[in-house]
Parts: structure tokens; C-alpha cells; sequence
């Protein structure tokens, strides 16, 4: 079982777009900006991928911890830009045995890190 801890509704279709349409995903927990316009969204795309939306507080520590159990749990990359994706990586790095990193940057890390000096 798979769970992907998502900062923002959206940031689990940008980071983990091809493990959800394997339908490997079981839960995403989402934690900011939970507008109902927000929710209505990751409603329709639990439907569409098959997984469980929990909408959660960042500090609901024992809802995620009681979700997400033994499950491998997918977190945003520690290298990301955005503060709450930072915040929630912290948060819960250090709580499970089986994590891997997902990205949101499309790229922007490795467009700000590498660059080619044009020689004439």
C-alpha cells in the first residue's frame, strides 16, 4: 500500500502522475489550502484513480500516522521551493520506515542548478 502525503490538492497529480494512473496510490492526505472549490478537485480525482482523499490539518500527526500505518508513503522532495511542501517533508520524514520523493518543480531544480555557457 502506497500513500502520498500532498501538500496541496494537485501537487499528487504533478508529482506522481504515472504510480496514480497505475492505481498503485491507496490514499493521498492533503493538508493546505482546503478550499471547497479545492476539495471538490481532489474528490474528482480520487474518483478518477481510484485512491482515498483524507483532508487533514499539517499538524494532524495522529490522522496521518493511523492512515498511513505500514504503508510506503511518498513525500515532497526535501529540495523543493515551495514552504509547505518543505514543512510536510520535515514533518513526517523522520516517522516511517518506507518513504520515497516525489517533485514538483517540473524541472525548475535542474533549470536553476545546471546551465550551458554558450563558447563562440
Amino acid at each position: 500500500m502506497t500513500t502520498i502525503l500532498a501538500p496541496h490538492v494537485d501537487d499528487e497529480l504533478i508529482g506522481c502522475f504515472t504510480r496514480l494512473q497505475n492505481r498503485s496510490i491507496d490514499h493521498v492526505i492533503y493538508f493546505f489550502e482546503l478550499t471547497p472549490e479545492r476539495k471538490k478537485e481532489a474528490k474528482a480525482a480520487a474518483e478518477h484513480f481510484g485512491f482515498i482523499p483524507i483532508f487533514a490539518r499539517p499538524d494532524s500527526m495522529k490522522l496521518v500516522m493511523d492512515t498511513v500505518k505500514d504503508n510506503t508513503v511518498l513525500l515532497p522532495d526535501c529540495t523543493d521551493s515551495h514552504p509547505n511542501h518543505n514543512y510536510i517533508n520535515l514533518r513526517f520524514l523522520h516517522k516511517y520506515t518506507r518513504f520515497a520523493f516525489y517533485s514538483v518543480d517540473l524541472g525548475t531544480f535542474l533549470l536553476k542548478k545546471f546551465t550551458l555557457d554558450i563558447i563562440p
